[in-house]
């Protein structure tokens, strides 16, 4: 199959070719409706797709659409790595688990937050009152209050052509060279915010734990790949981990793949912000008798200014809807998409490359653990 097969221009076009490559493969199939109280047409679902023998004791997870309009990237990769495993087989005594979509709602209508208006990737925090966790994601991303506030002030004076269009240089006005970073962080006090990460778990969270104990019960050590789109160089896929420094994970990611995983809690990676509640952190505590690895790899899609746009956007869409014009919603959620899901032909052979040596990685570094190391 040429590279460029493996990419779909919708939802359901997408989940139609990975459904059909993945039972080509033999996987065993669970489909987690995504549905809301205000149906999505076409009906959303998350598909888990599991290969290999049930009782592997390694395991690699690829977790596509945590935010949305990457879920379209993560689909292509999906199924490249299916097409792989059609022709090579897998590792002994190693599974493989796709989720497609898991945030599938947003995938279908284009939005990188969940139903709840939750960003996922900040969403697999421990909420439970006894647990330390909630203080620390209380006190987390101070500065926001103050964005937050802001956010809404320039919403009630101006027009949402300016607001989109002045959004990025105002706040770096305002807040400083640090302002990108607030708006990134996340934050779990504002529902009515950008980058809010919740106050309990998603349901998209849910599907996911969901597809994790159903089928990797008996897995020791599973490789976490997570596929996003939009920040970092343009078709460079950029990985990272929040593995703590110095830590054995932190050790067997750079192992596994290489010097140029960027440990994001680390004090000298340039990322000035700790991050809290991510998709390999939420596979650990779905799974807390496995040794977990993880990764994020993202790829760079335009400019910071667009990516900034977007959520501004975004914010618009979820909490301000009076503000836009008929059928301004659409449009905006068409311009979201475009940002996050290149077109170039060049871009989306560079993307299925990467993503393809990510995971020989992630397999041979499986193959190469100690179990309990």
């Amino acid at each position: 199959m040429t590279q460029a097969a493996y990419y779909s221009e919708s939802y359901a076009q997408a989940r139609k070719g990975f459904l059909a490559a993945a039972h080509a493969c033999g996987a065993r199939i669970e489909s987690i409706s995504a549905q809301t109280e205000t149906p999505v047409d076409p009906a959303p679902f998350t598909d888990a797709a599991h290969l290999g023998d049930e009782d592997a004791l390694r395991s690699l997870v690829v977790v596509s659409g945590t935010h949305g309009p990457e879920g379209l990237t993560g689909s292509a990769c999906q199924r490249a790595l299916l097409d792989d495993i059609s022709d090579s087989g897998l590792p002994a005594d190693t599974s493989v688990l796709l989720v497609h979509a898991v945030n599938a709602w947003g995938v279908a209508t284009g939005l990188r937050c969940t139903e709840e208006g939750v960003d996922l990737n900040r969403n697999y925090a421990e909420f439970d009152s006894d647990n330390s966790d909630k203080d620390a994601l209380k006190a987390s991303n101070p500065e926001y209050d103050a964005m937050h506030d802001y956010l809404h002030r320039l919403a009630d004076s101006m027009s949402a052509q300016a607001y989109l269009a002045c959004g990025p240089s105002m706040l770096t006005e305002q807040f400083g060279e640090g302002a990108v970073n607030i708006l990134f962080q996340g934050q779990h006090r504002h529902a009515n915010g950008a980058g809010f990460g919740g106050f309990a778990p998603t349901a998209a969270r849910q599907r996911l734990e969901r597809a994790l104990t159903s089928a990797l019960s008996a897995s020791r050590d599973i490789a976490v790949v997570d596929l996003h789109t939009g920040l970092g160089p343009h078709a460079v896929g950029m990985k990272f981990s929040v593995a703590e420094t110095g830590g054995e994970e932190a050790q067997r990611v750079k192992s596994w793949y290489g010097d140029d995983v960027v440990l994001t809690n680390d004090a000298d990676a340039n990322l000035p912000y700790r991050i809290f509640g991510e998709t390999s952190s939420g596979v650990a505590r779905a799974l807390p008798n496995a040794r977990i690895t993880g990764l994020t790899l993202e790829y760079g899609t335009y400019e910071v200014d667009g990516l900034v746009r977007c959520i501004l956007a975004e914010f618009l869409i979820r909490h301000r809807i009076e503000m836009l014009e008929a059928g301004m919603a659409n449009k905006l959620t068409g311009k979201i998409s475009a940002f996050f899901y290149p077109e170039s032909a060049a871009w989306r052979q560079r993307v299925i490359a990467q993503a393809r040596a990510v995971f020989s990685q992630a397999f041979m570094g499986l193959a190469g653990s100690i179990q309990g190391a």
